[in-house]
């Protein structure tokens, strides 16, 4: 069996690359790589950076992104592009794959965000700053003067109108400007002050955004990558050879983790028994009743729930070999019920983890659909949780758990609770853990 054309061709439509001999790998840049090469700042990192981990040096990449043993309501891929919950294709040899996976995300990055695009990019951002500046040197006090995208353009120097629009984003999601409305944009309050005081756009730029020099040294560090986060599409554990691919990896310096379903035992406890455990084992935690699984993850075979359930049991021989975490993807009105907690709270302390991960479900890709892939008159964004929720769930979670909350990022929507980990130890990878 061959992986059909049309499956790759709507991965590829997706800005996706799917990669190897057999076409059953694929790899995609994630926003927050984008977000660190146009700023090689570390608030624009992902919440990968709790581990240690640089957005700009990071493959997101599947080796079995057809294959999966669920068909999530949440997931944000086509779950009709699903080959099935088993590996039907010839795989690739993982010294192959990885080098591949490498030379691909290298061409990305060139192809896609090549330096002198970034640079300019950079350009534009300080022409807007300064259009701000030059506005404001009469005010004493900050005032919210909004301007359209197009009256910005106007008064920019040779600037199309979609390098405007980036560089805009760019300085929103930095905090120099600020919209109520997504059509007209002004300057935030921080932003105000620092050049109402200084009466300088590159300071500016420097404090808040970027600077042509820190652009250039997290350019220089994409093209050397040294992790690879096995979690993009698909169910990673089905792939033959995933020791092979992790030991591979591992032999060429890289840190490695895996999000898995936990819906084949025997592969974790091959991992574990051959010392080819990623750096960070994650497992999707199901809901803790059999229905809300059943609603949530739909599984394509009869026995993954007592499967996954044997694979939780695994997690505490598996902690003192790495790092594990239990992911909860937090769908709101769905697995974040507060009627659910103590049932979590049961399961998580019967297996013992190191984190717990609540993660807010994202609408992207094919998960818009999940109002109609649940048969609901709900809006898709009734599912959506706000970071609030995620983190009013966390702590309830924590409070009546006794765990602790060790780390969050609200731009990935992510939160990292403490269970069975000794706090005086960092967070960040160390050498011998990779």
């Amino acid at each position: 069996m061959k992986v059909p054309r049309n499956v790759i061709e709507e991965y590829v439509r997706t800005s996706y690359r799917v990669v190897g001999k057999h076409k059953h790998s694929s790899i995609k840049p994630c926003y927050w790589l984008e977000q660190k090469l146009l700023t090689g700042r570390e608030n624009r990192n992902c919440y990968k950076g709790y581990w240690g981990v640089n957005s700009e040096q990071c493959i997101q990449n599947s080796p079995s992104f057809p294959f999966c043993k669920h068909n999530c309501v949440f997931c944000w891929r086509d779950t009709s592009c699903s080959l099935g919950s088993e590996f039907s294709v010839t795989p690739d040899e993982p010294e192959y794959l990885i080098e591949q996976l490498i030379r691909h995300q290298k061409n990305l990055i060139q192809h896609n965000y090549p330096l002198e695009r970034i640079i300019q990019n950079y350009h534009v951002c300080c022409e807007i700053v300064e259009f701000f500046r030059i506005r404001i040197q009469s005010f004493s006090i900050f005032k919210k003067i909004p301007y359209s995208m197009l009256e910005l353009s106007k008064n920019l120097s040779q600037s199309s109108k979609g390098d405007v629009q980036k560089a805009i984003l760019l300085l929103k999601n930095c905090e120099v400007l600020k919209t109520d409305d997504l059509e007209k944009y002004y300057l935030s309050e921080d932003a105000f002050v620092l050049l109402n005081e200084s009466k300088d756009s590159h300071l500016l730029m420097d404090r808040m955004v970027t600077n042509p020099t820190d652009m250039k040294t997290s350019y220089a560090k994409a093209l050397h990558p040294n992790h690879a986060a096995i979690s993009l599409d698909g169910e990673p554990t089905l792939y033959p050879f995933i020791g092979e691919f992790i030991t591979t990896f591992r032999s060429r310096n890289f840190t490695t983790f895996i999000v898995t379903s936990g819906t084949d035992p025997n592969v974790l406890t091959k991992l574990m028994k051959t010392d080819a455990l990623p750096s960070i084992l994650y497992v999707t935690l199901p809901p803790p009743t059999l229905q809300d699984y059943l609603q949530i993850h739909r599984p394509k075979e009869k026995d993954t729930w007592e499967k996954i359930h044997h694979s939780l049991g695994l997690l505490k021989d598996i902690n003192s070999k790495t790092r594990t975490v239990l992911r909860i993807t937090a769908v709101n009105h769905l697995n974040i019920r507060e009627e659910l907690i103590d049932g979590y709270i049961e399961m998580i302390n019967h297996t013992q983890p190191n984190f717990v991960d609540v993660k807010g479900f994202t609408l992207e890709g094919a998960s818009m659909s999940i109002s109609s892939r649940l048969d609901s008159n709900h809006p898709g964004s009734y599912y959506f949780p706000e970071y609030f929720e995620l983190q009013e769930f966390s702590l309830k979670l924590c409070e009546k758990g006794g765990f602790r909350m060790v780390a969050t990022h609200e731009g990935s929507r992510d939160i990292l609770i403490a269970v069975n980990w000794n706090t005086d130890i960092p967070l960040k990878l160390q050498e011998n853990e990779k």
